[in-house]
Parts: structure tokens; C-alpha cells; sequence
């Protein structure tokens, strides 16, 4: 699932994680801690998305855990996240 964007056993690229925070905050580019707090609070819920591809049938669970974590971390990591789902479902 999603091979394109995800290494079997590699957490997802930090290049990866910047975009997806770039492209829901721009401004975020111009503001390194604001933008650090977002990066160490996204990076996680990610890489444990991507981790849970390998187990299918626990996939929807973490999804679900790993987005309300996202969401209490603030509404960028929030959209964040969100985006990388979308862009993982698209991928297929």
C-alpha cells in the first residue's frame, strides 16, 4: 500500500514531512519553531501510520489514534496529517 511514498520498514522521509507541513503553512517556512513544533509533533503520527501499512488489518485503528493525536497537537499538524492520509489513499 502506497510503495510509492513509503520504504517497507523506513519511517516516511523528512522531505515528505516538511512538504506536507509547507503546503497546508507556507508562512510556516519563515518561522522555525513554530514550524520545529509542528515537524516533532507530525513526524510521529506518520511514521506510525506508515509502520501500521505493514499490519492491513490494524491500519484503520491507527489511522483513527494517530489523527486525534495529530489534532491535539493544533490544526496545522492537524491538516497535516490529513494530507498525508489523502495523498496515501491516493497513491493506493
Amino acid at each position: 500500500m502506497a510503495s510509492s511514498i513509503l520504504a517497507p520498514s523506513a519511517p516516511v522521509s523528512k522531505t515528505i514531512i516538511e512538504d506536507l507541513i509547507f503546503q497546508v503553512d507556507a508562512a510556516l517556512e519563515m518561522q522555525p519553531r513554530a514550524f520545529s513544533r509542528v515537524f516533532n509533533a507530525l513526524c510521529p503520527t506518520i511514521n506510525e501510520v506508515a509502520h501500521a501499512c505493514q499490519r492491513p488489518s490494524m491500519l484503520n485503528d491507527v489511522i483513527s489514534e494517530q489523527r486525534r493525536q495529530a489534532n491535539t497537537a493544533g490544526t496545522t499538524c492537524g491538516q497535516a496529517f490529513d494530507l498525508f492520509i489523502e495523498n496515501m489513499n491516493a497513491a493506493g
